[in-house]
């Protein structure tokens, strides 16, 4: 709370704008002292302000230290942690209640794509449907790349003929069967597969991430441009940014671009931790 902004007639006619609590008010032994400055006297409704501000500022208790301090009351020392709040967000969300922290993060990806997977599993897409829930008339909230359903997030990533078609060919590429028509939550966790090392596991996870990632920035691009990408285009460039990202991030090993386009899931073959590569 600002004291300038919730009493701001009284602020604009103290004649000491920079004055502090400290300067102007004080309580010794239960007794409540002020000395304001006044540009005139106060009177009509600024007195029921100033009664305000007087009895708030009766219980204000100044820092020991003479300096005071933000206090957060989610931790047991008052100090703020961006790994605290993230836990506190985590387990209050009812639809990743029972996703773990770490299943939200993965190394070999940059943060832009972590950040896309947290919009889109918590719905914070601007897809036509969501955009119109907001009030945005936009005229129709049909899928611009197909016109087969309404653009959802789930049916932008997933449902889409388009995108289909861009998932079918990531799982043919890592010998993973046919595409499942899965959730938006299942399709992001990396589950479901008898991978032996968790360097495997990390690998495929990324994947689906790059993949959803490239889907989105491709229909972004025909939204704006009108030049719709071929899914076989889009399914390359998940092939390079996965190389890419990954070859540069995986320490102690090295990614061969000819393996990893002909067999990516051969490396969840060496069966070793991902701490051995720096990325656990």
């Amino acid at each position: 709370m600002v004291l300038k902004d919730k009493f701001n007639r009284l602020y604009r006619l103290h004649t000491n704008k920079f004055a502090t609590i400290l300067d102007r008010a004080r309580c010794e032994g239960g007794n409540f002292h002020a000395t304001w400055c006044w540009s005139r006297d106060i009177s009509g409704r600024l007195v029921g302000d100033l009664t305000t501000l007087t009895n708030l500022l009766s219980s204000f208790v100044p820092c020991s230290s003479g300096k005071e301090e933000w206090s957060w009351s989610w931790s047991k020392d008052g100090s703020f942690s961006v790994h605290k709040l993230t836990d506190i967000l985590v387990r209050s969300s009812p639809d990743i209640a029972t996703v773990s922290i770490k299943s939200l993060r993965n190394k070999l990806v940059p943060l832009k794509v972590e950040l896309f997977i947290w919009r889109t599993r918590h719905k914070r897409l601007p897809t036509r449907v969501e955009l119109d829930k907001r009030g945005m008339d936009l005229g129709t909230v049909r899928c611009p790349v197909c016109d087969n359903g309404l653009e959802s997030v789930e049916h932008s990533i997933i449902l889409c003929t388009f995108a289909f078609d861009i998932w079918n060919r990531v799982y043919d590429w890592w010998k993973l069967g046919p595409f499942t028509n899965l959730g938006i939550n299942e399709s992001f966790l990396g589950n479901g597969y008898n991978f032996t090392s968790d360097l495997g596991k990390l690998l495929w996870q990324a994947t689906e991430w790059v993949t959803g990632y490239m889907i989105w920035k491709s229909r972004n691009a025909f939204t704006f441009t009108k030049i719709k990408p071929t899914c076989a285009m889009v399914f390359k460039d998940i092939q390079l940014k996965c190389f890419e990202w990954f070859s540069n991030r995986i320490k102690g090993t090295n990614i061969e671009w000819d393996v990893w386009l002909a067999n990516p899931r051969g490396y969840d073959s060496l069966a070793l931790s991902s701490r051995r590569f720096g990325i656990g």
